[in-house]
């Protein structure tokens, strides 16, 4: 039986989530010390984001969304995102305790990863960004010395 495998152009997804990330948080790219943003969604979810590294062309992101209603029953999603500056793409480079994704899983696996798992969480990220859009969101900036 031969392995199929299931490779995936994903650079218009990490196009279209940084354009995204830039429309939202134009100030977490810039060298400027914002290392912190409150988002408030008027139907009620919060997504933080938070640098964690800030190199010359890259940035790593950590975005955590927090459901105001009922958040025992959910998990709240918390994404590690990689920046690319230079050529304007961003990445989920981890995603609650998962961290390098490969581009293709066989199935079934011993973590039990979907075969396009990198696809779907960076499809994730995308769904994330997009429901923001479009709403008058609230901005809080937090401008720390350190990171």
């Amino acid at each position: 039986m031969q392995k199929t495998r299931h490779y995936f152009n994903q650079t218009p997804l990490y196009e279209g989530n940084y354009a995204l990330l830039v429309k939202l948080a134009p100030a977490i790219g810039n060298d400027i010390g914002i290392n912190r943003l409150s988002l408030h969604h008027p139907n009620g979810p919060v997504m933080e984001i938070g640098v964690t590294e800030r190199h010359k062309f890259t940035t790593v992101i950590r975005i955590t969304t927090k459901l105001t209603e009922h958040e025992h029953l959910f998990t709240n999603p918390v994404l590690l995102v990689r920046i690319y500056h230079d050529v304007q793409v961003a990445e989920v480079i981890g995603y609650q305790a998962f961290t390098r994704f490969e581009a293709d899983y066989p199935y079934p696996n011993e973590s039990m990863m979907q075969p396009d798992e990198k696809r779907q969480v960076n499809q994730l990220l995308h769904e994330l960004l997009s429901n923001y859009q479009g709403h008058r969101i609230r901005t809080r900036t937090f401008i720390d010395n350190a990171l």
